[in-house]
């Protein structure tokens, strides 16, 4: 069976001070990463991110920093379909005031940007919270 391709992007919402990063429990699957969502027609990839993150958590994007993407690639399966999933992940900060999607976000929490590895559920998160803290001086 072929591969299917899909692509998406995220937030990565740090707290003002860049001290704090959010996750968010993923209804499906119950697992803790970003934000993310696909694109609608028209869309830039950071008009996607910024509204896959309202509405997920009701966030809204203060200021994106001026840091590359980050970028996560895994496979999986769905519904017995193999699936490559690319997604790129823009460093912003955010608001504070949450209002998680029901349905699609089971929890959200703010933590340390030291504990966010352990927090995070897959091994390709696990690299995400490496490479930010690596860069967690220059935001």
């Amino acid at each position: 069976m072929p591969m299917k391709e899909e692509i998406a992007y995220g937030i990565i919402p740090l707290s003002k001070n860049h001290t704090e990063v959010l996750i968010i429990q993923h209804a499906k699957g119950a697992y803790w990463s970003f934000p993310k969502g696909h694109e609608e027609p028209d869309e830039s990839p950071q008009q996607t991110a910024k509204r896959e993150l309202h509405e997920e958590t009701g966030l809204i994007v203060l200021n994106f920093l001026n840091y590359p993407p980050l970028h996560e690639d895994y496979t999986f399966v769905r519904d017995g379909q193999n699936i490559h999933k690319s997604v790129t992940y823009f460093i912003a900060e955010v608001s504070r005031d949450l209002h998680l999607q029901e349905g699609e976000v089971l929890d959200a929490k703010w933590c340390p940007l030291s504990d966010l590895e352990n927090l995070m559920t897959f091994e390709e998160g696990k690299k995400l919270a490496k490479q930010l803290l690596e860069k967690e001086k220059e935001l």
